[in-house]
């Protein structure tokens, strides 16, 4: 089953390729990989993951439109919903 991609996913949510995929994953990864209260910071995540500054933003916005994230200025944490999804299929794994 994990062969077989579904054929509506494009269609559900905007599916990213190359280097917006790539800052996403590891943004997300980040986020709910023992996220601090306050929430993780903008300018730290992208030192942390030595991407540009610009992606990691464009990665949050995304994240926070698949309701993935949240954002509060130059934070981000994880909605509830990233963090049962990762309880559930870790990604870290």
């Amino acid at each position: 089953m994990q062969d077989h991609p579904n054929p509506d996913a494009l269609t559900r949510a905007s599916c990213p390729s190359g280097v917006q995929h790539r800052v996403q994953r590891w943004v997300l990864l980040e986020l709910i990989t023992a996220p601090p209260p306050e929430g993780d910071e903008i300018s730290a995540l992208a030192f942390g993951l030595k991407e540009l500054r610009a992606d990691v933003v464009a990665a949050v916005d995304a994240l926070v439109d698949a309701g993935l994230a949240l954002r509060d200025g130059d934070r981000a944490r994880p909605t509830p919903a990233a963090l049962r999804f990762d309880a559930l299929w870790p990604v870290r794994t």
